[in-house]
């Protein structure tokens, strides 16, 4: 789920604000890595930094939010539900699925009628997968806001660089 945050922060969000601005995308490994090198990739992670720091500027309520909102919409949401489908789907078939009753309950499971037991264990499961579910979303709510907390470190305003302050 870190290597997902990682990836909209790093390439597709800088990606989607360079196509709405008409400017240039940040990391341009083509004729701008040669001409600049590494301080251009500065520059561009300081842009990049500097609008998800404006995330966290500020406490005008949602109106001050949408409007000083520089970071660009992306598809997280469909990204991060399939990632979710195939990480679970592995789970279930490869047999790591596997759930523990409580002491009571799986003493008491084998005296039940037929259809309960099956139902009592799915639905440990399914509540084993809802966890594993919510772990992954709070995590991703924790790493954004990392995001933002220290991108008001390293993002010095538009177009600063950090790999100046670094000794770049």
């Amino acid at each position: 789920m870190w290597a997902l945050l990682a990836y909209f922060v790093l390439w597709a969000e800088p990606r989607a604000y360079a196509a709405a601005t008409g400017t240039e995308p940040p990391f341009d490994f083509g004729k701008r890595w040669r001409e600049e090198g590494w301080r251009g990739l500065g520059e561009g992670l300081g842009r990049v930094w500097s609008r998800w720091a404006q995330l966290g500027r500020g406490s005008k309520g949602i109106e001050g939010v949408v409007g000083r909102f520089g970071v660009q919409v992306v598809p997280f949401f469909w990204a991060f539900t399939t990632l979710q489908i195939i990480l679970h789907s592995l789970r279930i078939f490869s047999g790591f699925d596997a759930v523990q009753p409580p002491a009571l309950l799986a003493l008491a499971l084998p005296h039940l009628p037929p259809p309960f037991p099956s139902l009592i264990v799915n639905a440990l499961k399914y509540a084993q997968m809802g966890g594993a579910f919510l772990d992954d979303l709070a995590g991703l709510v924790v790493g954004v806001g990392f995001v933002v907390y220290f991108s008001g470190w390293v993002g010095r305003g538009e177009g600063g660089s950090w790999i100046e302050g670094a000794g770049f």
